[in-house]
């Protein structure tokens, strides 16, 4: 007795092609970016830090862009260690916080995205 088993890759090279995992990783990029967003400390009044997030490189990376973000990431800089935010539930690290909660969302979008 045997089995035959057909599979069909008539479609694989448009799914796995460069831009299908482009697409993937800007759908990604920018969902990351919206769920970290609730994390940002608001570093000020304005809400600078917050609002200076976008994502780059088609989706390569995701960026807080303003003279104190370095800072406000890794909770200090390099004289004082930040230890009281002012928005609750906000602090350092915010990276860390939203994958402990979205990552399963994150992976989902590019998936989405990619057409997968």
């Amino acid at each position: 007795m045997s089995i035959r088993i057909k599979v069909d890759m008539s479609n694989i090279k448009s799914k796995l092609s460069n831009q299908s995992i482009r697409r993937g990783k800007l759908a990604m990029a920018n969902q990351m970016l919206m769920d970290m967003t609730n994390f940002v400390p608001m570093a000020n009044e304005s809400g600078a830090l917050r609002a200076s997030g976008h994502v780059i490189e088609n989706g390569n990376a995701v960026e807080w862009n303003t003279v104190y973000a370095r800072a406000q990431f890794y909770g200090t800089n390099g004289i004082v260690t930040f230890q009281h935010y002012s928005t609750p539930g906000t602090g350092k690290r915010w990276d860390e916080k939203a994958k402990a909660i979205h990552m399963t969302d994150w992976k989902d979008k590019f998936v989405k995205g990619a057409g997968l």
